[in-house]
């Protein structure tokens, strides 16, 4: 009887961790090299289908990228070689720190936010590809309607257009796409968005 209660009150436990753990987003696949860190400080190689919470970094090394879909049917951002992401809570999906990725956003009610070092873009459903580095942010969009706020002012950029911000530098006009960037950009043949032109 004893061991019974030692069982249950093990099991009740875990349960109490597990609840205090809220899982945002999921490693669905990926390829090459991957890293994953749920303290900021220990990287650790990424396994598929790995659970993580607010807070967690996912590093993707150069030749590799990964698929991460995001719970509560929010969508999926495949981020390409180089690329660093801060997995974040609530209507923001995440800090892209540097790197390429290209989201897939599903319609919502609610507006959700991808946080950059040089501004933030706001969306409520839409397909498109962003690009950061340390000096610029670049924004394609395939389908929908994105914003992109920076130092108080803001863009909005509209399906089929292209923009480019400038750290230091006044912000632009959203650009038109000409046709074979367009196609560069977001076809590879089969309808998928290719984003390794860059």
């Amino acid at each position: 009887m004893k061991v019974l209660h030692i069982f249950l009150a093990f099991f009740l436990f875990l349960l109490g961790c597990s609840n205090n753990q809220t899982y945002i987003c999921r490693l669905k696949s990926f390829t090459g090299e991957v890293e994953v860190s749920a303290d900021k400080k220990d990287f650790k190689p990424a396994i598929n289908g790995q659970m993580m919470a607010a807070g967690s970094e996912i590093r993707v090394r150069k030749g590799s990228s990964a698929l991460i879909e995001f719970i509560q049917n929010s969508g999926t951002m495949t981020l390409k070689e180089n690329s660093f992401f801060e997995v974040k809570k609530g209507n923001c999906l995440g800090n892209q720190k540097t790197g390429i990725a290209n989201y897939d956003i599903n319609k919502k009610q609610t507006e959700i936010v991808i946080e950059t070092p040089h501004g933030t873009t706001a969306i409520l459903g839409t397909k498109f590809v962003q690009s950061v580095t340390e000096n610029s942010f670049d924004l394609w969009v395939a389908e929908g309607k994105v914003s992109f706020t920076t130092a108080g002012k803001s863009k909005l950029v509209a399906a089929g257009n292209k923009f480019h911000f400038q750290k230091d530098s006044p912000i632009e006009e959203p650009q038109p796409m000409p046709l074979p960037e367009k196609a560069e950009i977001f076809m590879n043949g089969d309808g998928k968005v290719n984003i390794n032109r860059r």
